[in-house]
């Protein structure tokens, strides 16, 4: 994309800053925020001094150039019906933004973990009643026996407490509630934790504690946070083992603020027995293993062990994949959950506005080139040809279109952060997906091809 529109002169020197730029970046952050980086940078090129000078004979970029600037006064001349007109389809592409970022996000719900695929969820089946319902407890010792004797299906298995609760911190005179888990400590290493200090084996040790950037920050300040101690709940003295990378909020831990041992809880209430259903139980796939297979190796894996009476309880397991938008079932059957609802009225309202933005667009732009008539008669009458009266016209309507785009870009800027209030999200505009981009400037020539469309053709 650089190369595209960069001077040849200039793409050794400005490649091998950019790389240069990009692995300082990585070093001191995450991979995301590097590659946001690198792509702002790119933008920033695209600005006279580096941009290739087109070089033709040819009449069509001066005719092109005459069009927009004949648009662009036009633009001025008609200041209530332009701030109208692009107003209008500006607010409309808004609404669309917003409710698209609010979709990706939803769709994108925990996908930046590296083994993504291969994470599950080990959900129970059984009957109660007559009707199958599915559950998400487990008893402790179940993680252990499936880790023993399912190695060969599972790389990790690793169990946490069923009802997670914000932990007393305190270090010096600072004193705060903050939210975590506990986990057994292959934890770290199944879903790829990134870590910025320390490493993933810190919750071998059962007074090893990890903690989150934003907490370090918080706690330490500018101090090294290894080996430093927090007291948790008044009573337990932990030491920093590690800090990891802030887990995004679209996350199924995404309020994380710390992991702990399990081991630390052995002591108290010994999690690890056959009649403790208080855990939660996630594994990950080895490398090739089928989740059919795996999910079919398990499903009886309790009934040797546990006395389950007439109604034996099964095993099965759920992709991660599944687990935001696809995790209600109805009498032991997936169905459609109520978020997955919500996003397809909210897509449903989206396209809605837009259309009716569009429609609006292109009803004010035909109303004022039907006033136009005498225009356009005349300038057929002075030699004209039909192609320029089409550019011309299409030229306008895109002028019109692209102002709106850029200016619901601004409005989505402005709004963002209230809007991720409401919503309990962290959205940001993403300028370096070129979907959203394409998207963009699809919606820019679409409405500037249906508003232009009758007027050029009249």
């Amino acid at each position: 994309f650089l190369l595209f529109f960069l001077r040849s002169e200039l793409a050794e020197e400005v490649l091998g800053d950019l790389g240069e730029k990009f692995d300082a970046v990585r070093a001191r952050h995450s991979l995301r925020r590097a590659q946001h980086n690198y792509w702002y940078q790119v933008f920033r090129y695209l600005r006279p001094f580096a941009v290739k000078r087109i070089r033709s004979n040819s009449i069509l970029y001066p005719m092109i150039r005459h069009n927009f600037l004949i648009s662009f006064r036009l633009l001025l001349k008609n200041k209530g019906f332009s701030a109208l007109n692009i107003g209008g389809l500006a607010l409309g592409m808004t609404v669309a933004m917003l409710i698209g970022l609010w979709i990706a996000d939803e769709f994108t719900f925990n996908r930046h973990h590296e083994h993504y695929d291969r994470l599950v969820q080990v959900l129970t089946l059984d009957q109660e009643d007559g009707i199958w319902e599915v559950n998400d407890s487990h008893v402790g010792m179940a993680g252990v026996f499936m880790s023993e004797n399912y190695s060969n299906y599972f790389e990790y298995v690793s169990s946490t407490f069923y009802r997670p609760g914000p932990q007393l911190f305190e270090v010096g005179d600072l004193v705060s509630e903050e939210m975590g888990y506990v986990f057994q400590e292959d934890f770290p290493e199944m879903v790829s934790l990134e870590m910025l200090v320390g490493t993933r084996a810190g919750l071998e040790d059962p007074s090893g504690i990890l903690i989150s950037r934003s907490l370090a920050q918080k706690y330490f300040g500018e101090q090294d946070p290894m080996g430093q101690f927090i007291t948790l709940n008044t009573k337990r003295e932990m030491v920093v083992k590690g800090v990891f990378e802030d887990l995004p909020q679209n996350s199924t831990w995404g309020d994380a603020q710390f992991f702990l041992s399990m081991a630390l809880a052995y002591n108290e209430n010994n999690p690890y027995a056959w009649d403790n259903w208080n855990m939660k139980l996630y594994a990950k796939l080895q490398e090739n293993v089928a989740m059919e297979d795996a999910s079919l190796a398990i499903k009886e894996m309790l009934l040797p062990h546990m006395d389950f009476g007439d109604e034996p309880r099964t095993l099965f397991l759920h992709p991660m994949e599944d687990w935001h938008l696809r995790s209600t079932f109805e009498n032991g059957v997936p169905s459609t959950s109520p978020r997955m609802k919500y996003i397809r009225l909210y897509a449903i309202i989206g396209v809605l506005v837009l259309l009716i933005a569009f429609i609006n667009f292109v009803n004010l732009n035909t109303a004022r080139f039907q006033q136009r008539g005498k225009e356009v008669g005349v300038r057929k009458t002075m030699g004209s040809y039909r192609s320029q009266l089409v550019s011309q016209y299409l030229s306008e309507s895109t002028l019109y279109s692209l102002a709106a785009f850029i200016l619901s870009l601004v409005i989505v800027w402005a709004v963002l952060p209230g809007f991720n209030v409401l919503a309990s999200k962290q959205l940001t505009l993403p300028v370096s997906s070129l979907i959203f981009w394409g998207l963009g400037i699809g919606s820019v020539l679409l409405s500037a091809l249906l508003a232009g469309s009758y007027p050029a053709t009249f």
